[in-house]
């Protein structure tokens, strides 16, 4: 068990702020034409890889991007 005074602590702010990124440059490659509709993303994994943030960020982005339209799931 870890000791209380090594735990990480999560700033809000900070995630917030690498949700709003994320979103941001997902968002922006949609509409710079990197992605073609109907033509699927990479994986999360792969997007968080490169973009530098957590899978959890990511899966979080294109939740927003789907209520906003920009993105539609695929079963």
């Amino acid at each position: 068990m870890r000791n209380r005074r090594n735990a990480r602590i999560v700033d809000p702010a900070t995630t917030m702020d690498a949700l709003d990124h994320v979103t941001a440059q997902i968002r922006r490659a949609i509409n710079d034409g990197e992605a073609e509709p109907g033509e699927r993303l990479p994986p999360a994994q792969d997007l968080a890889a490169e973009l530098g943030v957590g899978t959890d960020i990511v899966l979080r982005s294109l939740h927003i991007l789907l209520n906003e339209g920009f993105v539609e799931p695929r079963f």
